[in-house]
C-alpha cells in the first residue's frame, strides 16, 4: 500500500487550483474587472518570496484612479448638459411652431369675415338703378359671393389640415433624431 503524504496531497491540490486559476484568466482577458482579484488569489497561493509586496501592488492596482474618475464624471455631465441643451432647443422649436400654427389659425379665422365684409361692400356699389335689374344683379352678386365665401372657407380648412400634418411630422422627425443622438452617444 502506497501512502501519499498529506503535505505533498497540499501541494497537488495547490497547483490544481493555481491552474484553474490560470485557465479561468486565459477565458476571461486581461480587461475583465476581476483581473486584480483572481491574480491576487494565484499570488497568495504560491510560494513566491515577494508574494506580499506582489498582493499590496495588486491592491493598489484595484484602487480607482481618482483622475479617471474625474474625467468620467465631467464627461457624464457634459453629456447629460448636452441633452438638456437638446431638449431645450427642441421645445424652442415645438413652441415657435405652435407660435406659428396659431398665428395662421387666426388669420384663417379672420379671413372669411374680411371676404365677407369685401363682397357686402361690393354687392352694394354700382347697383342698376331700374328695381327689377337692381334685385336680380343683387340675387346673382350674393350667389357669387356665397360661392366666394365656401371657396376660401374649403381652402382655409385644407391649409389647417396641411399644417397639422406638417407639425406633427416635424414633431416625430425631431424626436426620432433626438433618439437617434442619445443612442448614438452611448
Amino acid at each position: 500500500m502506497n501512502f501519499i503524504p498529506t503535505a505533498t496531497l497540499g501541494i497537488i491540490a495547490r497547483e490544481y487550483e493555481q491552474q484553474q486559476f490560470i485557465s479561468l484568466l486565459q477565458t476571461l482577458g486581461p480587461q475583465t474587472p476581476v483581473l486584480p482579484i483572481i491574480l491576487k488569489g494565484i499570488v497568495a497561493n504560491s510560494s513566491l518570496s515577494n508574494r506580499f509586496e506582489m498582493m499590496a501592488a495588486l491592491d493598489q492596482m484595484m484602487q480607482p484612479d481618482p483622475q479617471a474618475q474625474q474625467m468620467q464624471q465631467a464627461q457624464q455631465q457634459l453629456a447629460m448638459q448636452a441633452a438638456q441643451a437638446q431638449i431645450a432647443v427642441n421645445t424652442t422649436q415645438a413652441e415657435q411652431n405652435r407660435a406659428e400654427a396659431q398665428k395662421l389659425s387666426v388669420e384663417t379665422q379672420l379671413m372669411p369675415q374680411e371676404v365677407q365684409a369685401k363682397m357686402t361692400a361690393s354687392l352694394t356699389k354700382n347697383l342698376p338703378n331700374q328695381d327689377d335689374l337692381s334685385s336680380k344683379e343683387f340675387d346673382k352678386r350674393v350667389k357669387i359671393a356665397e360661392l366666394m365665401l365656401k371657396e376660401s372657407d374649403i381652402k382655409n380648412k385644407a391649409k389647417i389640415v396641411e399644417m397639422q400634418m406638417m407639425d406633427k411630422q416635424n414633431q416625430s422627425q425631431k424626436d426620432n433624431e433626438f433618439l437617434k443622438s442619445i443612442i448614438g452617444e452611448q
